[in-house]
């Protein structure tokens, strides 16, 4: 249930998800919002992980909304598509600097292969070997159908 998922996201300090494509003139990952999902799952967690297909490799912002078209031509649907460019930088009106406000303190993009079986294999890794830690995980879950 949505509202689940928004509050495993507000206590998780890790999220891992998958992004769909890593943009080169700004070292952004895009990201298509699911309603299973919900919004916080990106930004509530104190560290998120993006796998990105090499396929989502793209030089610009451009290029993506123009995959994104489509991709909507053949039937995706979308509230959002999130763009995330890394941890967010707030300053207060004393210009002190807070890191994270808006979004995961750090993100990790990880680049993997096309191959469908290693994304899901992959995916399994990274849970395992980060749940040795003392981090609450979130993994995303692949939506159904």
């Amino acid at each position: 249930d949505r509202d689940q998922n928004e509050q495993n996201a507000d206590q998780a300090d890790i999220a891992i998800g998958l992004a769909d494509y890593l943009i080169a003139a700004t070292g952004s990952v895009t990201v298509v919002n699911r309603p299973e999902m919900g919004r916080g799952f990106n930004f509530l967690p104190t560290h998120y992980v993006a796998l990105v297909p090499q396929s989502g490799l793209v030089r610009s912002t451009r290029q993506a909304m123009v995959n994104y078209e489509h991709r909507f031509a053949e039937g995706l649907k979308t509230s959002a598509i999130t763009i995330i460019s890394g941890p967010s930088n707030s300053g207060d009106i004393e210009m002190e600097l807070v890191v994270g406000v808006h979004g995961p303190v750090q993100c990790t993009y990880v680049v993997i292969s096309d191959a469908p079986t290693i994304c899901p294999s992959l995916a399994i890794r990274l849970v395992e070997e980060v749940s040795r830690t003392s981090f609450n995980v979130l993994p995303s879950r692949r939506p159904s159908g």
